[in-house]
């Protein structure tokens, strides 16, 4: 891993909820990385898009990654909420019916 890579994680939010250390440390930080710049790689593809929401960014992933397949959509909900935090997402106003019945945000790139 780069410097430049390392100093950015050292950033990032990863939750260590259950305490794990050493490598499996730096390998969870080194996910939420990732599974960031893609998500946010994704609103940029995707700018104008009014209805982005978790959920349907997950399921984006899945079909063009491979390695989504085994994300829960709650990592993708971390990522949502460490780039809200970050200044980089906000919600835009709209609401749309979730995979669950319910009304879930939409979200888009900050410019």
């Amino acid at each position: 891993m780069n410097q430049e890579t390392a100093s950015k994680m050292e950033n990032q939010a990863y939750h260590n909820t259950v305490p794990v250390q050493g490598e499996e440390l730096e390998r969870a930080r080194l996910s939420v990385f990732k599974q960031e710049r893609d998500v946010l790689h994704y609103f940029k593809q995707l700018e104008g898009l009014r209805l982005i929401t978790p959920y349907s960014m997950h399921k984006l992933l899945q079909d063009r990654i491979d390695t989504y397949k085994r994300v829960p959509v709650d990592s993708i909900k971390r990522a949502f909420s460490n780039l809200k935090n970050a200044g980089k997402i906000r919600k835009n106003g709209v609401k749309i019916k979730g995979d669950y019945g319910r009304s879930v945000n939409c979200w888009e790139s900050v410019k």
